[in-house]
């Protein structure tokens, strides 16, 4: 229970900094 958990988190964050690059990325191209 305890390491779904911990892999959930892990994932979400990976998730998380994967989009904000994309989104930087994406801002440095249109600006």
């Amino acid at each position: 229970m305890i390491l779904l958990l911990l892999v959930g988190f892990g994932g979400g964050l990976s998730y998380a900094s994967t989009l904000i690059k994309m989104d930087t990325l994406t801002n440095n191209k249109f600006s």
